[in-house]
């Protein structure tokens, strides 16, 4: 057996890991199907993609349909993993989409713009006044935009149209300049024999990469070998197009279709953009696919000066891939040592090879010291990288700032002559030393009309310079004819001066006449010191503590050389960089850390120190449990040799002794072993097959596995059996077994019966963790998978949700229709929860109806959501429970980890207080938990306790509202309201204890305290009045359900007030439908004392009209929603006539509650409503001031 295990474990380590399915992607095209895409085609055809074992389907943009997908989009939403892009990589990030750059296959941008013969098209002037088509977040749109911003000119002058980018495009009319591909261009004006003008973005400064295969940052985290598959494999086939291209060519135009734009020779198109193929790649001198990470920078900070984006700097995860490759070589070797390794310690510990296990545990232990410290190392170094880039960013900011500052000085100075172009010297002379006096690193102005310096200031020192010829100048006459060119300030330097001192050259175009029509007035320029520029923006500063290097680009996207630091900073894969917009060019700040600190190299000591520790002590536990094994195996055959010494404790203890030899035929068998089989005590099988049908098959197998093995390496063996005897018994036996010592042929074993044992610890076991009437885990279970799948979740920054079931109205249930009932019924609403979740979420029975579900892994809340609204629905399906038909519904609450907590016992109170919050917003429904609730739940857990007190400390009063006769507005009776008034005679609102008296069961003894302290007021007051005033009381739909003799000691002193006061009872409607026959029995008793029964809040609950049949009542009350539409809605006031017309019939008596205006009274005395009671009539009132009414109304 171990033999098999040892091959299989060198096998594992030795075979490569890798299956036989393709892996299945998409590649999204940019483009219809055309030579532009050869490469991808050539490793499709040529059998790259299969040999790297991928499955590859190659989409165009567009179908049959006409719809045209975005690239972008496709990747974001994982219908492709992989896409050709350009600039709208950059633009993504804005867009919180998240993209890793694979390989520019174009090394600079194939797209132009083109315009008919007759239309001018000789600079960017000509350009800015006309129509432009181009495709939508396309590159080329983004080259036009950025070209014509960096001229000066406004987004919104700037005038793209919704129309396709082809030839036919500018012959109908429709545009009057497209921005599309070159080759496009070309080859269709040649089919339509029609001439073009053509403006290349790339000749004034606008140099950007073409296409580039890219795809998602998560995509390429969770699948790094497919992604390095895919890439090598495309790169193989741009070699074969490169080397093949009419062979491709034709394949495309025979084979792949076209359906936006067609050509009438499809290979004459493809065959011609092959001709240019070269070029756009700049093979051979560029390696295809090559990755310059200044360039996209570099592109990115042009694009963010002119407003296309806005993020400061590419996302680090841009260049994930480039990062990715440099760590993935090492990992095979460690998996292969670990293996490896491991495989020999197990089998080492098997056989009981002390020295060996030691070995194979002292070197595990080491290859994992180093992956640790490997990762230790990665960790410090990624806390310095964020260090230096904080200092990076401080410092690029600093320096980004003084140079904006100077070079607004500039290109102010521009517009100042610009608005005067014919100003005189001493004009120009004021104007310079204005900005001289703001301590400028400007060292002089020189401005040059019609590109001559005619005006320079300060002149002295500077004499010479007037007159100068750019025309002419040979050393001068590039730059400043790029200046004019590009339209830009652009910025060269460092320079060594004349006078001495180090300078950056800035030079900006001067422009007059309005934005369309542009005339060149010539360049101004200004030296800005370059030292001064270091120490002030604390370049030398930061220098001293890390590596620095600075280096520029110019317009046209030509990297420049290393002006700061040493050049091998950028070669430094580890280097964090920065980039500012410098005019009309970039600059590269590059930084390194210098050395590992003192600190870091002490924690890696300690850590060594700690893992060698750490070894020696295993070794010694390793011997040590070693040798207690051999004593015990020792002692274990020492019992079994002694015959009669088994037979005496087998007897006790169930314990059987046999013997057998290499044939498998047994030489003894006890007796006691016969018995534990339950078979005749002179029973004694043959063989070992003579037993095979006690055990379970696979069991047997082992059993004859162990004792073939025992005779082989003589090594003892323990296990455990599952036995199933001829009574259908079902035992657990222990087998003991070892070579006998008398005789090396023959090995000696023992069986004991340890089924009590194992059946009680299962049992045990399963009592411990699971409910046991559903055979859910249990609050005990849940909370400990609640904690494992915390600790999961942080190491991975995964998500938890937790939910917390409660069901609604569940308690009728059991009143109603008996607790069988009722446990089935949470028997089926388990079987539903299970249903709703996966197989590694957990489902809890946490106590009575309530509920808890782990939902472990999840990426996003919607997860949970969706899950809940499921269980939400499942839960509200009918139940057909023991010939009954019930209906319930759940109240759930929902808490996330992290966000909500990082415990299991936070998690779930926090779940419980957000289905708290859905019982409180009307029950069947879910909330996700707020801090809020938090604070509500504080603030609800002291007023209860202050309200306890209150109660026994008698704060709460009752205060009394007259409800009069609206035909003369007597008092008939009052309502009892109670109202608290803390010792510091703050007044806490009614809608805030009541509810929680409600809910607590504390409102039982508020009602009953407020009818006995109201009573003895009216009994009091009634002994000085002609025309008694009655008394009406709320009572609580809790008071039915109490378990205590509250009802009972309520319904005692009712009957001893009914005979001193008219009384009237409200209840709610919901008292009549939770437990409509305990009610009925109630009222029934209430009627028998005199007391008049009152429907509170008619109309606003289950209103039906068989309540006023069945039950006994005498009074219904409007509710002050329906009173407070009077007057506004028709709607309220019909349903008042309604209620009054058949209260009249049933011949019941109406109050009307919450009368406020005098239009209410009229219209509710009109319409002969007998009774009302508001605060335009009367508010409540306390005791002495009820009394002072009622006088002063007797004596009006």
């Amino acid at each position: 057996m171990f033999k098999r295990f040892l091959w299989l474990t060198l096998l594992v380590a030795f075979y490569p890991l890798s299956g036989n399915t393709a892996d299945k992607v998409v590649l999204q095209l940019k483009w219809e199907h055309q030579f532009q895409f050869a490469g991808y085609y050539a490793a499709q055809w040529q059998g790259y993609y299969k040999d790297a074992g991928l499955d590859v389907d190659i989409r165009s943009v567009s179908d049959k349909s006409g719809r045209i997908l975005k690239p972008i989009e496709e990747i974001a939403t994982n219908k492709a993993q992989f896409a050709i892009g350009g600039l709208d990589i950059l633009l993504a990030q804005d867009n919180n989409i998240s993209v890793s750059v694979l390989a520019p296959i174009f090394q600079r941008s194939a797209g132009a713009v083109f315009a008919l013969d007759e239309t001018p098209l000789n600079d960017v002037s000509d350009l800015a006044s006309l129509r432009i088509a181009a495709t939508p977040n396309d590159t080329t749109e983004a080259e036009v935009r950025a070209l014509l911003l960096s001229r000066g000119y406004a987004n919104k002058d700037i005038q793209f149209v919704a129309e396709p980018p082809t030839v036919k495009t500018l012959i109908e009319g429709k545009a009057d300049a497209i921005a599309t591909y070159e080759v496009s261009a070309l080859f269709e004006a040649k089919e339509r024999n029609v001439s073009l003008n053509k403006l290349h973005p790339a000749d004034f400064g606008i140099s950007f990469y073409g296409d580039t295969l890219y795809t998602s940052s998560s995509f390429l985290e969770n699948n790094p070998s497919i992604t390095h598959r895919f890439v090598q494999a495309s790169l193989k086939g741009w070699q074969y197009a490169l080397e093949n291209p009419s062979e491709i060519a034709e394949r495309i135009s025979q084979e792949l279709p076209r359906f936006f734009l067609m050509y009438d020779d499809p290979l004459a198109y493809n065959l011609e953009f092959a001709s240019h193929i070269k070029e756009l790649l700049d093979y051979p001198t560029t390696p295809i696919g090559h990755l310059n990470q200044n360039k996209w920078l570099a592109m990115h900070e042009r694009i963010r000066a002119q407003g296309l984006v806005y993020s400061i700097s590419p996302a680090e995860s841009l260049f994930g891939y480039l990062s990715q490759n440099n760590q993935a070589e090492a990992r095979p070797l460690f998996l292969f040592s670990l293996i490896l390794l491991t495989a020999i310690g197990l089998i080492s510990w098997h056989y009981k090879k002390t020295i060996l296990t030691i070995l194979s545990v002292v070197a595990l232990s080491f290859l994992l010291e180093q992956q640790a410290e490997q990762y230790i190392i990665a960790e410090q170094a990624e806390d310095e990288k964020l260090r230096l880039y904080q200092k990076l960013t401080s410092t690029t900011a600093k320096l980004e700032g003084i140079l904006r500052t100077n070079l607004s000085m500039i290109t102010g100075f521009a517009a100042y002559i610009s608005a005067s172009p014919d100003l005189s010297e001493q004009e120009f002379s004021a104007y310079a030393k204005e900005i001289f006096k703001k301590d400028p690193l400007l060292i002089n102005f020189a401005a040059a009309k019609d590109l001559v310096i005619n005006y320079i200031y300060p002149v002295e020192g500077n004499e010479k310079a007037i007159g100068l010829d750019y025309n002419t100048n040979a050393a001068q006459k590039e730059m400043v004819l790029q200046v004019v060119n590009t339209g830009q300030l652009l910025v060269v330097g460092p320079i060594d001066l004349v006078q001495g001192g180090v300078a950056f050259i800035g030079r900006a175009p001067i422009y007059t006449g309005d934005s369309k029509q542009r005339k060149l007035w010539g360049i101004i320029s200004a030296p800005i010191d370059a030292e001064k520029l270091y120490h002030r923006a604390g370049i030398h500063q930061i220098a001293a503590e890390v590596n620095l290097a600075i280096k520029s680009y110019d317009s046209l996207g030509n990297d420049g050389p290393v002006f700061y630091g040493n050049p091998a900073i950028f070669d430094d894969p580890n280097k964090i960089q920065s980039v500012i917009a410098v005019g009309g060019g970039t600059w590269h700040l590059a930084l390194t850390r210098r050395n590992l600190s003192a600190r870091e190299s002490t924690n890696i000591f300690i850590f060594r120190l700690g893992v060698a520790f750490s070894i020696l002590l295993l070794c010694v536990m390793i011997a040590f449990r070693f040798r207690q094994e051999k004593e015990k195996l020792a002692l274990q055959l020492s019992l079994a040799e002694n015959q009669n010494l088994l037979e005496k404790v087998g007897d006790v203890a169930k314990v059987g002794g046999w013997k057998i030899d290499q044939s498998m035929r047994f030489i003894r068998w006890s007796s006691q072993t016969s018995a534990l089989f339950e078979k005749p005590l002179n029973y004694k099988p043959e063989s070992l097959e003579d037993i095979e049908v006690f055990f379970e098959p696979q069991g047997f197998d082992l059993l004859r596995k162990c004792l073939l093995n025992l005779f082989e390496d003589g090594k003892p063996f323990d296990l455990e059996f599952e036995i199933h005897t001829p009574e259908n018994s079902e035992l657990w036996f222990r087998v003991i077994a070892g070579i006998d010592p008398t005789n090396p042929n023959w090995l000696l074993g023992t069986m004991q019966d340890v089924t009590d044992k194992v059946k009680a610890a299962q049992l045990i076991r399963h009592q411990a963790t699971y409910d046991s009437l559903t055979g859910l885990p249990n609050r005990v279970l849940f909370n400990d998978r609640l904690s494992k799948s915390i600790e999961s979740a942080r190491r991975v920054n995964n998500k938890v949700a937790v939910l917390f079931i409660d069901l609604d109205r569940f308690k009728p249930v059991n009143d109603n229709y008996g607790h069988q009932v009722g446990d089935g019924l949470l028997v089926e609403a388990a079987n539903r929860i299970k249903q709703c979740v996966r197989t590694t979420d957990t489902v809890s029975r946490l106590s009575g109806d309530e509920f808890g579900v782990l939902l472990v892994n999840i990426n996003k809340f919607e997860n949970a959501i969706r899950v809940t609204e499921n269980i939400n629905k499942v839960l509200q399906r009918p139940y057909h429970i023991n010939d009954s038909d019930l209906h319930i519904s759940a109240s759930i609450g929902i808490s996330l980890f992290p966000g909500d907590g990082e415990s299991s016992d936070l998690l779930l109170r926090k779940a419980d207080q957000a289905m708290y919050e859905v019982k409180r917003s009307g029950r069947n429904g879910w909330q996700f938990y707020t801090k809020e609730m938090q604070q509500r739940s504080e603030h609800r857990h002291k007023l209860l306790n202050e309200l306890i007190n209150a109660i026994s400390n008698n704060e709460l009063i009752p205060y009394l509202q007259p409800i009069n006769r609206l035909t003369d507005n007597q008092i008939i009776k009052c309502e009892t309201l109670a109202r608290w008034i803390k010792a510091d005679g703050t007044f806490v609102p009614p809608y805030e204890f009541i509810t929680i008296a409600e809910e607590s069961g504390l409102i039982n003894k508020i009602d009953l305290a407020m009818l006995k302290q109201s009573a003895k007021i009216l009994i009091e007051l009634n002994r000085e009045q002609e025309n008694l005033i009655g008394m009406s009381v709320n009572v609580s739909p809790r008071l039915f359900h109490t378990k205590d003799k509250a009802l009972d000691s309520w319904l005692s002193t009712i009957a001893e007030l009914s005979q001193q006061l008219n009384l009237t009872v409200e209840i709610t409607e919901r008292l009549l439908t939770d437990d409509s026959e305990k009610a009925l029995n109630v009222l029934n008793q209430l009627k028998q004392y005199g007391v008049k029964i009152a429907i509170d809040d008619f109309g606003t609950g289950y209103s039906s009209l068989s309540y006023l049949v069945r039950f006994p009542v005498d009074i219904i009350k409007i509710d002050r929603s329906f009173v407070d539409g009077i007057g506004k809605k028709g709607s309220a006031e019909s349903l008042i006539e309604t209620i009054l017309s058949m209260a009249e019939k049933l011949d019941l008596v109406v109050v009307a509650e919450g009368i406020e205006t005098q239009e209410q009274l009229d219209f509710l005395n009109n319409h002969r409503c007998d009774l009302g009671q508001g605060f335009f009539l009367a508010k409540p009132m306390s005791e002495t001031d009820f009394i002072d009414y009622v006088e002063k109304e007797t004596v009006n």
